[in-house]
């Protein structure tokens, strides 16, 4: 996940150097390209990490955080606008890509070396606590395994009335 957030941080910062449209669309599509798979690779890790109980509440502050940062972006990029439109020679939408890129980029590297692969390969965590980890997840999974046919299953959804 890293290595795709250091990639969309590059594409984006590189965007302000577009100086004409295919230019553009080459780095908007490689852009998305690298942005793509951030949200179903943040709900998965974090669906790896917490057991089904918790996981609605991680996913909730994932949704918030997201809905904060669209809130808050027209207030950054005004300021970006209003202060370094025209500095250096770029423009303010230049100036808004390569601050964009460059903070992704620095959260990237962050990522690359903090987020571990899976519970049990945590680096901040003591053996013990790795061990309880992956030990608490197990049980989770193990209350949710059924043993029933596909039959069975179709039959005990169909008389939910909830589904």
């Amino acid at each position: 996940m890293g290595v795709c957030m250091c990639g969309w941080a590059i594409f984006s910062a590189f965007t302000a150097m577009a100086d004409n449209y295919v230019h553009l669309l080459v780095l908007r599509s490689l852009l998305g390209w690298f942005e793509a798979p951030f949200y179903p690779g943040a709900i998965y890790l974090l669906s790896r990490f917490y057991t089904k109980s918790e996981l609605a509440t991680r996913l909730a502050i994932l949704y918030c955080g997201q809905l904060s940062s669209s809130a808050f972006s027209g207030l950054i990029t005004a300021g970006i606008f209003a202060g370094l439109d025209g500095m250096k020679g770029l423009h303010g939408w230049q100036w808004l890509f390569i601050i964009e890129g460059s903070a992704t980029f620095l959260a990237a590297i962050g990522g690359i070396f903090l987020l571990p692969d899976t519970p049990g390969k945590t680096r901040w965590l003591t053996a013990e606590e790795n061990a309880c980890s992956v030990m608490r997840l197990e049980e989770d999974n193990m209350n949710e395994l059924k043993h029933e046919t596909p039959i069975q299953g179709l039959m005990s959804a169909l008389k939910d009335y909830q589904v």
